[in-house]
């Protein structure tokens, strides 16, 4: 990967903050938890700032 700063985002293309519809700041496990899916059963992006 090169050098910058990345961000994570939700499949819509939305930047990754919260858990949506909460101020739960966001951790993978609660996500997981919140959508009720598996791990291989889950879709994130991680894109840099530039791109974004």
């Amino acid at each position: 990967m090169e050098d910058g700063e990345y961000v994570l985002l939700y499949p819509d293309g939305s930047q990754i903050k919260n858990i949506p519809g909460t101020d739960t700041v966001f951790t993978t496990g609660e996500y997981k938890e919140a959508i009720g899916k598996a791990y291989q059963r889950i879709t994130l992006y991680i894109c840099t700032l530039e791109d974004l």
